[in-house]
């Protein structure tokens, strides 16, 4: 994965021993933690930084409010990514999110930001097969998250637009216990990488997210003669 690459060089470029461990996926994917009545993970990936047992996890983290009380982040390893506002305001779209605790989830439940604020009304919890039939229904708007697997799934599908241009945007950073003495290491190394670090995301992600969907058939969509039916996922920038 990306964050195993990146984390992987910077430990290997600087010689420190390390050891990766091993969370497998369950029926429902993978769990990163519930959180106790007092507050704290009880178990999980995101339990396992908290309490310690593990120095880091390889995933970007976006800072939230509620994610300092846990945790210590390291400086942004590369950035991660109205008319939305404007559909779903008015009634044409609800806006679907496949994860509960993702940093876009926690500004929209917190922030006082007009854009987060504008969105709470319409939002919807699915899993992510549900927010694939969702989507292909025609009324609703999934936010994703760049390094999501359900992007490629919908870059896959066809009348599907897959667009970033004018979203906020959030640093990507890895996280780590509350006062791990890594933290100014890692950041050392993560402004020496920083090449290597932009090269590895775009790679996996940019250029990944660059897909086209397979022939389409013509459906309720009224195509012009000699119009392709292959729709393409948009994801350029503008040169």
């Amino acid at each position: 994965s990306t964050y195993l690459q990146i984390l992987g060089h910077i430990l290997q470029q600087s010689k420190v021993p390390f050891e990766f461990m091993v969370t497998m996926k369950g029926e429902n994917g993978l769990n990163w933690g519930s959180i106790a009545e007092n507050g704290t993970y009880v178990d999980g990936i995101q339990g396992d930084v908290e309490n310690g047992r593990v120095d880091t996890v390889c995933a970007f983290y976006q800072m939230t409010p509620n994610r300092f009380k846990h945790f210590d982040f390291t400086i942004p390893v590369t950035d991660s990514e109205s008319d939305v506002i404007r559909l779903i305001a008015r009634g044409a779209y609800k806006l679907v999110v496949t994860s509960k605790s993702s940093w876009f989830v926690d500004n929209l439940k917190f922030s006082a930001d007009p854009f987060f604020v504008a969105l709470r009304l319409a939002l919807v919890y699915a899993s992510a097969d549900e927010a694939i039939r969702l989507i292909q229904r025609g009324d609703h708007i999934l936010q994703m998250v760049e390094d999501s697997s359900v992007v490629e799934k919908m870059g896959a599908i066809c009348f599907v637009l897959l667009f970033s241009q004018g979203l906020p945007r959030k640093g990507a950073h890895f996280i780590l216990p509350k006062k791990s003495p890594w933290i100014p290491f890692l950041n050392e190394q993560i402004t020496m990488a920083n090449s290597f670090n932009d090269y590895t995301y775009r790679r996996y992600f940019e250029e990944r997210n660059r897909f086209s969907a397979g022939m389409c058939e013509p459906s309720w969509l009224a195509l012009a003669t000699g119009t392709s039916t292959q729709l393409k996922a948009l994801s350029e920038e503008e040169g």
